[in-house]
């Protein structure tokens, strides 16, 4: 179901007013940046910089209405990048913090605060011959007992200092 979550623009808004408040997320300045809002099966993220996203698990179509500003474009890459993983982990998956690296074991992840090396890490070792799995979300969940991680789209994004260093390695090791 991961890869099938597409995100559709939707019309006229839905009156969430008889909703319950579910999680509250805060930004690293502690403000309030999203919140996730329920009544009976239907679900809602409301993220104040995106707009409101309408989900269920009985379908892998996710309604947004953007806020004032915000394209259809602009809404799908944070989508992707941030807003998939908190309805995946809605609909029962397990996400992380995480960058991620697929090796002939299965996937190494490295978790910790931004700014910690996650997605450096990730990166360069798909430099190095490994395949980068993920570069800040990571979703999973148990399959018969075992640990699976579903790779989910991005794109990796570094700090210019990581990507001229990493970039300055890569043309040393080639012919």
């Amino acid at each position: 179901m991961a890869n099938l979550l597409t995100l559709q623009l939707a019309s006229k808004r839905p009156d969430i007013r008889r909703a319950h408040e579910g999680c509250v997320w805060r930004d690293v300045d502690g403000s309030v940046c999203g919140r996730s809002l329920i009544a009976g099966e239907q679900r809602w993220l409301d993220w104040f910089d995106v707009g409101l996203l309408a989900f269920s698990d009985r379908s892998p179509v996710v309604k947004v209405w953007p806020v004032p500003g915000m394209t259809l474009d602009m809404a799908r890459a944070e989508f992707d990048r941030m807003l998939r993983p908190i309805v995946l982990q809605a609909l029962g998956w397990q996400a992380l913090h995480a960058g991620a690296a697929l090796t002939s074991e299965g996937a190494l992840l490295f978790c910790g605060r931004s700014g910690a090396g996650k997605s450096t890490t990730a990166y360069a070792l798909g430099q190095m011959g490994w395949t980068q799995l993920a570069d800040d979300q990571v979703v999973w969940r148990l399959h018969d007992g075992r640990p699976k991680v579903q790779a989910l789209p991005f794109k990796p994004r570094l700090r210019p200092l990581s990507s001229v260093h990493l970039a300055a390695q890569a043309s040393a090791r080639s012919p």
